[in-house]
């Protein structure tokens, strides 16, 4: 056990074992061998004792990517990393799949697949979305100060 570093406790442990259990195990390497064993047994029998009477009657929570935070202090960093980019891609999914929604709940302002600025904004934070109105607004009010007959997105905008 030398040389690993410590991770914290997990929910799950926390709830499973009571404070005095946790002690014991904290001084169960400075025991005797004889009596490790023995404790170590009773610790682990005890644990499951009280996580049988923990899910007792307990109601089904289901997973949530909103709460994936709370896994990071268990994790390495590699275990982290693939965590944060399976989130990034599923926060996607789950804004293309509003965007799509949205699109197709009869909005009348609302006509097909969501625009790339629609999905861009939906990105951003109130601060990011402020400056990106206003930048918006500056190419706006340029486009129709040139007075030409061009529309935005035609290639001579380009």
């Amino acid at each position: 056990m030398a040389g690993k570093p410590s991770k914290p406790m997990t929910p799950f442990d926390k709830s499973v074992t009571p404070s005095y259990l946790y002690k014991w195990k904290l001084f169960l390497a400075f025991l005797p061998p004889s009596i490790q064993r023995f404790l170590a047994v009773y610790i682990k029998f005890t644990e499951f004792r009280y996580t049988m009477d923990y899910f007792r009657g307990l109601p089904f929570h289901a997973f949530s990517f909103q709460s994936i935070s709370e896994l990071a202090p268990y994790m390495d960093e590699n275990e982290r990393d693939m965590m944060n980019q399976m989130t990034s891609v599923m926060q996607m999914a789950e804004m293309m799949a509003m965007a799509q929604a949205g699109s197709t709940t009869g909005d009348p302002g609302a006509s097909g697949p969501a625009s790339p600025v629609d999905l861009m904004k939906a990105m951003m934070s109130g601060e990011d979305m402020e400056m990106f109105q206003n930048y918006m607004k500056l190419f706006d009010e340029e486009l129709s100060a040139s007075g030409s007959p061009a529309k935005k997105g035609d290639s001579s905008h380009e």
